[in-house]
């Protein structure tokens, strides 16, 4: 199963969302705090405001504006389903991460 850029499932967006953001941010010559899933909310919130200035002008600023313009909100928690979709979602961004840069 390959990334579904057209799934507007929040859960499989928020694992989207958290690959983007661990590649850029290991790419980026900043620390950011832990990301701790307990309280999604909370704890990207800070996240996504300083990605969002880590990863302008770079190959990640596409996927990251066009999932957060399907986005409509973080969850307080995530269920045992909302959970595997979030993974999911996760592991085929890092794929599809993974096959452009081994393209580059």
């Amino acid at each position: 199963m390959a990334l579904d850029k057209n799934s507007s499932d929040r859960s499989y967006l928020i694992g989207r969302l958290v690959a983007i953001i661990q590649t850029a941010n290991k790419q980026a010559p900043q620390r950011l705090p832990a990301l701790v899933m307990v309280n999604p909310k909370e704890k990207l919130s800070y996240w996504f405001s300083e990605t969002s200035k880590t990863i302008k002008n770079t190959q990640y600023e596409k996927d990251w504006l066009s999932i957060i313009d399907k986005f409509n909100g973080f969850p307080s928690k995530l269920n045992i389903f909302e959970q595997s979709r979030m993974w999911i979602g996760y592991y085929h961004q890092l794929s599809d991460i993974k096959k452009i840069n081994n393209k580059l």
